[in-house]
């Protein structure tokens, strides 16, 4: 019997260990639920998607869920187990959040588990920022100890209200089939299960977890979505959370149809090339429009290029409607040519030759970095900001997160815009940078791999007050070889 795991009569004495109500006393169940079998549904769950005797990571806040998940780990798969490192992430958003860090310790030390405690300085602005870092932190732990799967707590109300806030934004059939039990190395054993019943799973387990009243602070668009969707089941339709988690299942496999029946089309109209695609055009303009679309989307798809549904619109009007010799840059590192019937969609191999990156890491020194076929110099030191900045010459502010990195620009970054961010494509648009001249040349980013200065473009939007403590970052010289 597994009740003999949970006395935990070794656990170390201390706040932190007895708040986690570890004695064994099964607590009365829901009368619908038999725990011998919800435990072996959580079993099946765990050893589906996490590997037997591979390192990993089990990302824990301290929350219900994420304690459960951990509990679930150690206690009915231990041989899942037996790699895991533990990662809790504090925000530091909150005053309260270094005790639910020193939680979180107590209980991994009650449950013998290895912990690490990352806390991000300066603390996100935003919860999108949280989640930004959040996840790079839990990578970089992963990286680090050569781990195959990051464990996260997600379960199926956490779905639900994915699906409702995505269709809401007017996504697409793939964004509708939103989380998978396992993207990458991202697992979430818990998808299938509900909160109500892995609450009343924990409650019998007798565990106890640490509340964040942040999730309960209706400023933020999921906790709406959280508190609407109840009042939708009572009010419009009773089983909504289930119907979206079903929306959700019904468009992972259309995408998995579609998927296969891309790979036979695409052969039809477009032949492979060394650096792109060849694509028929007569053969490509009788196919219809949404079947353009996603084919498109496919092969862009093998430069790292996401388009937005402008940009798929556009590229498909100079697909089937350009002249010929019309020529137009995709992105960072591709151009689209027309060439008579064809169309070549190609690298551009000036955008991607040689490009590297820089850590500005120590207090002052040089680099130099190559991008857009050009060499770039860089001096960089802590001192008192000046003035002004200039088109070579930016202080930031001595706060932000660091490390500090010169690396290519790419499609999808976001630049730091005053109190928030915003798209850097629309910023290069703003400033009339050709398409040509956008992607792939230097900027300066910072920890959490936000642009905050595009040299030769414009100043950062947050710059160091004149007379205070600043980043002093300079692009000294850009030549060609």
């Amino acid at each position: 019997m597994l009740v003999k795991a949970f006395t935990y009569a070794s656990a170390p004495a201390g706040a932190a260990s007895t708040a986690l109500a570890a004695s064994g006393a099964q607590r009365e169940l829901p009368p619908t639920m038999n725990l011998a079998r919800f435990e072996a549904r959580l079993r099946r769950a765990l050893r589906r998607v996490i590997p037997a005797d591979r390192p990993g990571v089990v990302a824990v806040s301290g929350g219900a869920d994420s304690v459960t998940l951990l509990h679930a780990l150690c206690f009915l798969t231990p041989e899942r187990a037996a790699g895991a490192l533990v990662v809790h992430v504090d925000h530091g958003m909150r005053p309260d959040s270094a005790a639910d860090a020193a939680w979180v310790r107590g209980v991994t030390r009650a449950w013998g588990r290895p912990i690490r405690v990352v806390r991000l300085e300066p603390p996100p602005r935003s919860e999108t920022e949280a989640r930004r870092r959040r996840r790079a932190a839990l990578r970089a732990a992963a990286l680090e100890i050569g781990a195959t799967w990051i464990a996260l707590a997600h379960h199926a109300d956490d779905q639900a209200e994915t699906v409702l806030f995505r269709a809401l934004r007017g996504t697409g059939p793939r964004g509708l089939g939103a989380m998978r039990p396992r993207q990458g190395p991202w697992v979430r054993p818990l998808l299938a299960f509900w909160r109500t019943e892995l609450r009343a799973w924990a409650r019998a387990r007798g565990l106890r977890w640490r509340d964040d009243p942040t999730n309960r602070d209706l400023r933020f668009a999921r906790n709406r979505l959280r508190a609407l969707l109840p009042e939708l089941e009572r009010t419009v339709a009773p089983a909504a959370r289930r119907s979206l988690v079903r929306l959700a299942r019904l468009a992972r496999r259309e995408e998995a149809a579609w998927r296969w029946l891309e790979r036979r089309l695409l052969g039809g109209v477009a032949r492979r090339t060394p650096d792109g695609w060849d694509v028929d055009r007569a053969r490509w303009s009788a196919l219809p429009l949404g079947l353009r679309a996603r084919l498109l989307r496919r092969m862009l798809r093998v430069f790292g290029v996401v388009p937005s549904s402008a940009g798929t619109a556009f590229l498909l009007r100079v697909m089937t409607e350009a002249a010929s010799g019309r020529r137009v840059a995709v992105g960072r590192a591709a151009v689209l040519e027309i060439v008579f019937d064809r169309a070549r969609l190609r690298r551009e191999p000036a955008v991607l030759a040689g490009a590297t990156e820089a850590v500005l890491g120590a207090a002052s020194g040089e680099a130099e970095t190559v991008a857009l076929g050009r060499r770039w110099r860089w001096r960089w030191r802590r001192g008192v900001a000046g003035a002004s900045p200039t088109p070579t010459r930016a202080a930031l502010p001595a706060d932000v997160a660091a490390p500090l990195r010169v690396r290519p620009a790419r499609p999808g970054d976001r630049i730091v815009a005053g109190v928030g961010v915003r798209r850097l494509k629309r910023y290069y648009r703003e400033r009339r940078v050709p398409c040509s001249e956008r992607w792939g040349r230097p900027v300066l980013v910072d920890g959490a791999d936000r642009v905050l200065w595009v040299p030769m473009v414009g100043p950062p939007e947050r710059i160091a007050a004149p007379g205070t403590d600043a980043w002093i970052v300079e692009l000294v010289d850009a030549h060609t070889d």
